[in-house]
Formats: structure tokens, C-alpha cells, sequence
């Protein structure tokens, strides 16, 4: 834009540098765009397609146990197997199918989990 402030009378003496002035009105501007256009952003579904994205998908490999994907958990206690096949603590993937019973998706794979059976461990 190439745009300058320029005061009217230019005897007058300045308080402060209107290159200061300039910078001062960018970054308002640019925090108060940011402020309005942040709260719009789906954060955790953001965070699911990068880490789909940039991670390797993790293979199942019969009965061995993945770590539980909402805690990072090795062993899950109780360990649940949803729709998608993926192993969750029992207690992690209830408590967040109850804040969010409609739509929870698996943060694995981002498949909507819709069912839960035990995991059945053979010895």
C-alpha cells in the first residue's frame, strides 16, 4: 500500500515516531483479526487431521495392545475395542463419550466411534 502518516503542519513537534505509531496499528489490528477469527477455528479437529497427516498410521497386530489413545496409557485398564478396532481405557473413552455421545471421533483414525465391546485377552 505504501502508505505514510504525515501530520498537517510539519513544524509541529511529535511526541512519538509515527514509524512507531505505524507498528503499533499493525499489531493491534492484526490481534483484534486474530482474537475474532481464533475462537472460529475447530482447534482439536485441526490437531487430528495434522496428526493423520504428519504420523505414520499404526498398524493392528492381532491381540498385541496399542497404548490407549486419549491417555497414552501402555496397558489400558479395562481395555475397550471400538467399531474401528482401536483399544481405549475404559474409563478414558467413557468419560469422553459422555461429554460427547453424538460425534466422538477416534483419535486414532477420526472414524465416529459408535460401539464399544471388551477386549478379549488371550493368554
Amino acid at each position: 500500500l505504501n502508505t505514510r502518516l504525515v501530520h498537517i503542519d510539519p513544524t509541529a513537534r511529535r511526541q512519538v515516531a509515527f514509524e512507531y505509531m505505524n507498528r503499533v496499528m499493525i499489531w493491534n489490528g492484526l490481534s483484534e483479526f486474530l482474537m475474532t477469527v481464533l475462537p472460529l477455528v475447530n482447534l482439536s479437529r485441526l490437531r487430528r487431521s495434522m496428526m493423520r497427516r504428519l504420523l505414520p498410521k499404526s498398524a493392528d497386530h492381532g491381540n498385541s495392545v496399542a497404548p490407549c489413545g486419549f491417555c497414552g496409557s501402555i496397558s489400558p485398564s479395562l481395555p475397550m475395542r471400538t467399531n474401528c478396532n482401536h483399544v481405549f481405557c475404559y474409563y478414558c473413552v467413557a468419560s469422553e463419550f459422555m461429554e460427547n455421545p453424538k460425534a466422538l471421533p477416534c483419535p486414532r483414525c477420526g472414524e465416529r466411534i459408535r460401539a464399544l465391546r471388551h477386549l478379549d485377552k488371550v493368554a
